[in-house]
């Protein structure tokens, strides 16, 4: 885990300077390290808040790049990893607990970047498939306490 963290904050270094390849590089990395913590990390809290703060910090340095249809990929691949996992009977209780609790979150997240940003496609066919809300802008406010990094 220490080596994901030290990662994740050379890929943060890295956006704040504004040097964006450097930052996706890290971060991308970043995710390829917690995408394997996920299922073999002890803690399960911590594997997935590794795999979740991938994932966004990814999405928000693309909508730095003004890419926000790569934004919304990542937030959904994110958000349908989670509700995958806490389904999974074969993965383990506190697993799938962490899961859940973190698909709340990621789930105010994506609507909240839908109500800034507009749907695309994927978020579109996973909003379908939750039976989510009307969306309409300002509808969500970003809670900053809430957000991940």
């Amino acid at each position: 885990m220490r080596h994901w963290q030290r990662t994740i904050e050379l890929g943060n270094r890295c956006f704040i300077r504004q040097e964006l390849i450097d930052a996706r590089e890290h971060y991308l990395h970043a995710l390829a390290l917690a995408q394997v913590l996920l299922d073999r990390w002890h803690d399960a809290e911590e594997a997935v808040m590794a795999f979740v703060i991938s994932h966004h910090n990814l999405g928000d340095l693309h909508l730095q790049l003004g890419q926000p249809e790569e934004t919304a990929e990542y937030l959904c691949a994110c958000h349908e990893r989670l509700l995958h996992l806490g389904e999974d009977l074969r993965k383990r209780s506190e697993l799938r607990a962490a899961a859940v609790q973190h698909s709340r979150r990621t789930y105010v997240e994506l609507l909240n970047f839908i109500g800034e940003h507009g749907t695309y496609p994927r978020t579109q066919r996973l909003l379908r498939r939750q039976g989510a809300v009307e969306l309409r802008p300002g509808l969500f406010t970003a809670v900053h306490s809430m957000r991940y990094h």
